[in-house]
C-alpha cells in the first residue's frame, strides 16, 4: 500500500530494483521521495526474515584518490545517514513495503 504524507503525496516511489541475489543482497532499488530526492542504487538486503535498504554508500579512497580496502577491511563507507535509527527502521519497512517485500 503506497504511503502518503499530509497532502496526498505520495512519499515513497520505488523506480526500479532489478533482482540482484547474492548473500544478504536482493537487489538495488532506485526510490523516488516526494521532496525531490531520489536513492539511486541502494542495496536492499535481507536476513532472519527481515528486509531493509541500505542508503547508498561511496568507496573508499586512498590519498590518489583509487578505490582500496578501508582498515577495517570495508570497501565503501556511508555518504549520508539516518539521524535516528527509528527513521531509519521506518523508511527501510515503508521502501520494502512497495517492493512487496
Amino acid at each position: 500500500m503506497p504511503r502518503y504524507d499530509g497532502r496526498g503525496l505520495r512519499t515513497i516511489a520505488p523506480i526500479a530494483w532489478p533482482p540482484h541475489v547474492k548473500g544478504a543482497s536482493r537487489c538495488f532499488a532506485t526510490v523516488l521521495l516526494s521532496i525531490g530526492l531520489k536513492l539511486i542504487d541502494s542495496p536492499v538486503l535481507a536476513s532472519n526474515g527481515r528486509a531493509w535498504l541500505n542508503l547508498p554508500e561511496g568507496p573508499v579512497l586512498d590519498r590518489d584518490s583509487c578505490h582500496k580496502i578501508g582498515a577495517d577491511g570495508t570497501t565503501f563507507v556511508a555518504i549520508c545517514e539516518w539521524r535516528l535509527r527509528a527513521l531509519s527502521d521506518r523508511f527501510s519497512e515503508a521502501v520494502n513495503e512497495e517492493l512487496g517485500g
